[in-house]
This record gives structure tokens, sequence and C-alpha cells, in this order.
């Protein structure tokens, strides 16, 4: 495009350098295309109020790999990934929908 574009990146900040990654690519949006902006939005912090320690969670399980797939081999059931898109159906869709209509992003 010939001017710059108005960029929303959706992102967990956990701890993982998932802002970083959003930060650098808008860096690169406004290289590539002078006049672009970029805005991050935290759709756990934000939309999803369940989950406000899920940074420390994180944290602890990064750093400990047999947790992490103790847990990743309990959760990652057919059954889990339905209860966990309910629950964001019915508390963070709506929000995040809204929140992205009012950006109005590129």
């Amino acid at each position: 495009p010939s001017t710059g574009l108005k960029v929303l990146f959706l992102s967990s900040d956990t701890g993982g350098g998932h802002r970083a990654s959003a930060e650098s690519l808008g860096r690169q949006f406004e290289l590539l295309y002078p006049g672009s902006t970029y805005d991050l939005m935290d759709i756990v912090s934000d939309h999803a109020p369940f989950t406000s320690n899920l940074e420390s969670r994180y944290k602890h399980l990064s750093a400990r790999p047999s947790q992490w797939k103790t847990l990743y081999n309990i959760s990652n059931t057919r059954a889990v990934e339905f209860m966990f898109d309910m629950q964001n159906s019915m508390f963070c869709e709506k929000a995040v929908r809204k929140r992205i209509k009012t950006y109005n992003p590129d």
C-alpha cells in the first residue's frame, strides 16, 4: 500500500516473548510501510480475568519441562478444548470482537 497500515496484534503477554515478537513485527511494518501504526492487545490480561495468574503459571511450567509435558498430556483432549472454547466464547469473545471493531485495523 502507498499509505501506512493500522495493525493490531492479538497476543498474550505471558512472558514467552509474544510482546517482543509483536513489537518487532510492528517496527517492520513502520519501516516497510511508512506511516504505519500498530498496537498490541493482550487478550488474556484484558479480556480473560479468570486467567489473571497465567503468566506466573507459564513461567513456572516453562522452567519445568516434565511438569509442562504432564499438563499438556492431561489437557490435550477434545473435552478440555471444548470447555476452553466455551469459556472463551462466554467470557471473552464479545469483548475482543468489540475492541477489534473499535480499533478498526486494516
